[in-house]
């Protein structure tokens, strides 16, 4: 049997529209893999950016707690820590000698004892009863001395009173008094963690 060159010609077209058909199949098989993998690259990508702009933002983070380390610590050395009491009371004894004046102090709280509860911050106050008496002005340094203390203290109030002729009523003075002299009262805070 012989192929006429008509039949020649529908084979010839038959095989070029299958290979042109596997040729088509291919490149879509090719075209979907490489679409596939672009989607890919650009899911990498856009993970990318947000990977660099997370590292931005704990970059920007870090500088700024850089910046706030030595307030955080100046802030830190300026509570009290809690337990301490004593020290404070030493500390305020320590300048009422400093200055001739006899004292009495008493812990009247602390913030603790009213709230029964930690605060977000476990920044509370601490409040002292200082009873003074002695010159005006030793009175007025020692005041002052408190405002220029190490930690960070409050006067909350304050009261003035001339001794006048009570001179003999003040019990047991440490430092002897004199008809010009103060008794003083002071409410104290100090802030503690």
């Amino acid at each position: 049997m012989e192929i006429t060159s008509k039949n020649k010609l529908y084979l010839q077209l038959i095989i070029s529209i299958l290979i042109l058909g596997v040729f088509v199949k291919a490149s879509l098989y090719v075209f979907g893999l490489i679409e596939s993998q672009n989607d890919k690259i650009i899911n990498k990508k856009i993970e990318l950016i947000q990977i660099n702009q997370k590292r931005e933002n704990m970059l920007k983070s870090l500088g700024k707690y850089k910046s706030l380390e030595a307030s955080i610590s100046k802030l830190d050395n300026s509570l009290l820590s809690s337990g301490s009491e004593l020290d404070f009371i030493i500390f305020l004894e320590d300048i009422a000698k400093k200055n001739n004046l006899n004292k009495e102090i008493n812990i009247l709280g602390t913030s603790n004892d009213k709230k029964k509860k930690k605060t977000k911050t476990n920044i509370n106050n601490m409040n002292f009863s200082v009873l003074l008496s002695g010159s005006f002005e030793g009175t007025l340094a020692f005041i002052k001395e408190i405002q220029l203390a190490p930690h960070y203290a409050s006067i909350m109030s304050v009261s003035f009173s001339k001794i006048g002729s009570g001179v003999s009523r003040v019990k047991e003075a440490e430092y002897p008094l004199e008809e010009n002299d103060v008794k003083t009262s002071l409410t104290v805070r100090v802030y503690t963690y």
